[in-house]
């Protein structure tokens, strides 16, 4: 085999494994990092009440998208 052609196999085999890689982080990275906590009710501070009742607070990204999410399937972890 000549060396154009060897060259050419080894760039598509690293082009692959550079592709599985890329696409398999966000997954990794989404369970790690969004975790479901089942922990029973925490306890709320007056302070943190009050904070919480003057606050609007709200979470205005989309997981589905940015984590190319199923609606479908539950999951162990995220929102």
């Amino acid at each position: 085999m000549n060396w154009p052609m060897r060259r050419k196999k080894a760039l598509i085999v690293i082009g692959a494994f550079g592709l599985a890689v890329f696409f398999s982080i966000p997954r990794i990275v989404d369970s790690r990092m969004n975790g479901v906590a089942a922990a029973p009710p925490y306890t709320v501070s007056p302070q943190a009440r009050a904070l919480h009742d003057r606050l609007f607070v709200a979470d205005l990204h989309g997981d589905t998208l940015l984590w190319s999410r199923d609606l479908l399937t539950e999951h162990s972890h995220g929102h």
